[in-house]
């Protein structure tokens, strides 16, 4: 578990500047970073987005980066250590990649068409956070004004703008950045409605296009969020489950399933 506290406006200015510190998303994929223990998760419905919630810590890459290291998050959020936690007031940053590379696109790609008004939730430990989007924006990657701690509640998600890919630096120069603030806290309800069954996996799960180990893999799922279940095989070894728009075959016993199987619909592959 990362540490969860703001550090001043003025000790951020100081520290990043005296660092030469570059806030860099890198296109590189290296693995999944593991989900919070206290398992939280983002859904933004407007894209298709549920995914569960990862530390980045900063790091000096010894090169003259010293930055948030997010260059293992494949389909994950991170939230950026030292900002903001939910629910404790001021800033929080959350981070993820648009793309891994110009044919592979990850979690965010979509994330420059929310619209103001569009609803982001966060689930974990025992609660639910509500915001809604006030401003989609961009700024240059040198702008470092959207990681700053404020005097507001607000929850702020940063993306390379892959407008701004610069091939002479092989990278992108621009970043997207989403604006939301709270509309209410609740309680997370302990009922569960049948279209509410969920499965949470316990490793990184490939989500296959049917029912066996043969079938082609859609993308992996990586452990620590929950996949709303729609249906499972007639051997009941599969469930049918939805991630980031897709829907897909997942192997049943790597996880934890929240209802009974056989209340479940059996669905063709």
């Amino acid at each position: 578990m990362c540490r969860r506290y703001n550090l001043a406006k003025h000790t951020w200015h100081a520290l990043l500047l005296s660092l030469g510190f570059v806030l860099v998303f890198f296109s590189q994929f290296v693995g999944n970073v593991r989900a919070y223990d206290d398992g939280f998760t983002i859904t933004i419905p407007a894209i298709g987005v549920q995914a569960p919630i990862v530390p980045a810590y900063i790091r000096d890459f010894g090169d003259g980066r010293i930055t948030w290291d997010v260059s293992s998050l494949r389909m994950q959020v991170a939230h950026l250590d030292q900002t903001a936690w939910f629910g404790q007031g001021g800033n929080v940053v959350l981070g993820g990649h648009s793309q891994v590379s110009p044919t592979l696109p990850d979690i965010f790609i979509n994330l420059d068409s929310l619209q103001p008004g569009d609803e982001i939730i966060i689930n974990g430990g025992g609660q639910v956070w509500r915001y809604v989007v006030a401003s989609v924006g961009r700024v240059h990657l040198n702008d470092l004004s959207p990681v700053y701690p404020t005097g507001d509640n607000r929850l702020t998600i940063i993306t390379c703008d892959t407008q701004t890919w610069d091939n002479t630096q092989s990278i992108y120069t621009g970043r997207v950045v989403v604006v939301a603030y709270p509309i209410a806290e609740e309680p997370a309800s302990s009922d569960t409605a049948p279209h509410e069954l969920s499965y949470l996996p316990d490793y990184t799960l490939n989500l296959r296009t049917a029912p066996t180990t043969a079938a082609d893999v859609l993308v992996q799922v990586p452990s620590g969020g929950a996949l709303p279940v729609v249906g499972r095989s007639a051997d009941a070894q599969w469930l049918k489950v939805r991630y980031n728009g897709l829907d897909g075959w997942v192997a049943l016993g790597y996880g934890r399933f929240n209802g009974d199987i056989n209340s479940l619909p059996i669905m063709a592959g």
